[in-house]
């Protein structure tokens, strides 16, 4: 799904630090770039300026050209999925803007192409490396993790976030085919990063697992058969390098593995080669590596959820944070009385915590062991719903914190991976939840009632991508986001008889909507870098109506990587939603670029 947490955004240029500028003229020439053999190992570093940072909370966000010669990389605001995407050749002093919205950048074999998913769009485009007009590609929208290019012009991609397998395009574009499909008997939740072999006859990908990350493991997909294997366990993102290894990054580290490319087969066990390296909870890892030895990484670690504050934004764009302690917060929800909000923590135990407005005052609220995202209250707000992460079922507990957790629905069959929890009819005796299942048909909007041995129907399930259902204060109306039209669009539906009536409300792509407290307005956010919020004045009584959207403020907060990250005061006037706690003293953006690698990979693997 594109997003659009798109703070502090700038057009910068980009610079090699004063203290490598000798190196990088007298011993980084195109002329040795271009070489064969590179010089010796050589480090030095390429420093983004201004508020601009280098990479997402998702993506593995730096490409480097087969030839060691040009820098591909999406910049943007700390906690966006969504940057400006950028080319820039070592042996010029200024990047070239390719697109204004894009993530996950790959390359084609030649290194004419970069391809990306448009944040704009919410598909796939490709731009050529030097510059100008960005061309169509298709697939569907929703989102990705990862995308390569074969030598025989074929892109494989990963197309949503959870409970797909991976699908393949033409270059020049077309209709999407179904490569692999997860086994979720096996524990497979989902196929992500794939990379092909230099040849074109086999890929990388890794296997999500659903005992979170250490359950990941590299495979190796046959595209002749379609049947693919485990070659690595415990690991994720591999790239095949030429010097005959395949290289992945896990909690913080390059790790390697010699690799037989005419058997396919791994020979001996992982070793670590690179400490220092930005991996994130995704699986990504920001690491490149070109044909003749040249590295390029994001330095960090092993990231976590950014540290997060919860803020209060007029609809002038005036700022109030709240008191709360910063953390790992993601999703807002404001009781139906206004007085609390309940808001899942990503890093401390993945807990929900709720923020009381009136005393200042948290409470760490455990509906369930692991990690629990999407909160909901009740109608009358005695309670808070979540689902647990990868889960197929959703959990409660009362809101102050007392009594036990109990599980609300049964486990969902029809081959559900996951359950988001999105609201409660006005009875509390039903829920309307969104479910990831089959890469055939993207995500579903159900609804099940709570009674004892109840079995889920389903409002909207078919070949496309549907969710953040959200439900019109009077009952009567249930909004949601579609990528029917081939981009993500606002719609609403009668409810619960979503078979009476369609209207589409957004203009250019919409996401997540709100329904304001009063019935009289509909909000959403409008990607772009930066996202807009928009407002629709709506009317819900006797019949559906709307006019045209307005654009209210520029949404420069985390807009959520699925779910709807941002909620709205009682009165309509004011939105909550979270925002990146800002240090003064972070370090500059940079990329490191290590040349003639080879030499320390092959020194320390074989």
């Amino acid at each position: 799904m594109q997003d659009t947490d798109n703070r502090g955004w700038r057009r910068p240029s980009l610079w090699v630090t004063g203290s490598v500028l000798g190196i990088v003229i007298a011993g980084v020439s195109m002329r040795m770039l271009m070489a064969p053999a590179l010089p010796a190992t050589t480090r030095f570093a390429v420093v983004h300026p201004g508020d601009e940072l280098i990479g997402s909370p998702v993506d593995a966000d730096v490409v480097l050209s087969s030839d060691g010669a040009r820098i591909v990389y999406v910049a943007g605001s700390g906690g966006a999925t969504v940057g400006r995407l950028y080319a820039r050749a070592l042996d010029e002093s200024e990047p070239t803007l390719l697109a204004e919205s894009a993530r996950a950048p790959f390359l084609s074999p030649d290194d004419q192409w970069v391809g990306f998913m448009s944040g704009d769009e919410g598909t796939w485009m490709k731009v050529s490396i030097t510059g100008g007009p960005a061309q169509r590609i298709g697939g569907p929208g929703g989102g990705t993790r990862g995308a390569t290019w074969g030598p025989d012009d074929t892109i494989v991609f990963s197309a949503i976030e959870d409970s797909t397998g991976l699908f393949s395009i033409s270059a020049g574009g077309g209709e999407a085919d179904i490569l692999t499909t997860p086994d979720a008997a096996n524990g497979e939740v989902s196929h992500v990063f794939p990379a092909f072999l230099p040849d074109g006859r086999a890929l990388l990908f890794t296997i999500t697992g659903n005992q979170g990350p250490a359950s990941s493991r590299i495979a190796l997909l046959d595209m002749e058969t379609g049947e693919y294997r485990t070659i690595i366990a415990g690991a994720g993102q591999a790239r095949y390098v030429s010097s005959g290894h395949i290289v992945y990054g896990v909690n913080g580290a390059l790790h390697a593995v010699p690799f037989d490319i005419d058997a396919l087969e791994a020979r001996g066990a992982p070793t670590p080669v690179l400490d220092g390296v930005r991996t994130k909870p995704s699986g990504a890892a920001s690491f490149s590596v070109s044909s003749n030895g040249a590295l390029a990484y994001l330095p960090g670690g092993a990231s976590t959820t950014p540290v997060r504050q919860i803020v209060w934004v007029d609809r002038d764009g005036t700022e109030e944070v709240l008191a709360a302690e910063p953390r790992g917060y993601e999703y807002v929800r404001i009781s139906h009385d206004g007085r609390r909000v309940a808001v899942d923590e990503a890093n401390q135990g993945g807990d929900i915590w709720v923020w009381d407005f009136e005393t200042d005052t948290s409470v760490r609220l455990s509906v369930a062991d692991g990690s629990e995202q999407y909160a909901v209250w009740t109608s009358d707000d005695t309670r808070i719903a979540s689902s647990k992460s990868a889960s197929n079922i959703v959990s409660w507990k009362a809101s102050d914190n007392s009594g036990d957790v109990e599980v609300i629905t049964p486990p969902m069959g029809n081959g559900t991976q996951s359950v988001s929890p999105y609201f409660f009819t006005g009875d509390d005796r039903s829920l309307v939840f969104r479910e990831q299942a089959h890469p055939d048909t993207g995500d579903n909007i159900g609804i099940i009632s709570l009674e004892a041995g109840s079995e889920p129907a389903w409002l909207l399930a078919g070949e496309f991508d549907e969710r953040n259902a959200e439900l019109s204060p009077n009952g009567r109306w249930m909004a949601y986001q579609s990528d029917e039209s081939g981009q993500f669009e606002i719609y609403v539906r009668p409810f619960p008889n979503v078979e009476d009536g369609q209207w589409k409300v957004s203009a250019v792509g919409g996401l997540k909507p709100l329904w304001a407290r009063n019935g009289l307005e509909l909000f959403y956010l409008e990607p772009g870098a930066p996202a807009r919020m928009m407002a629709v004045p709506v009317q819900t009584d006797t019949a559906f109506a709307h006019q045209d959207p307005q654009a209210l403020l520029e949404w420069p907060y985390f807009g959520g990587t699925e779910g709807r990250a941002y909620d709205a005061s009682v009165d309509g006037q004011r939105f909550l939603t979270v925002v990146p706690v800002q240090t003064e003293q972070a370090p500059p953006p940079q990329i490191q670029v290590v040349l003639n690698w080879f030499d320390e990979l092959t020194e320390a693997v074989p």
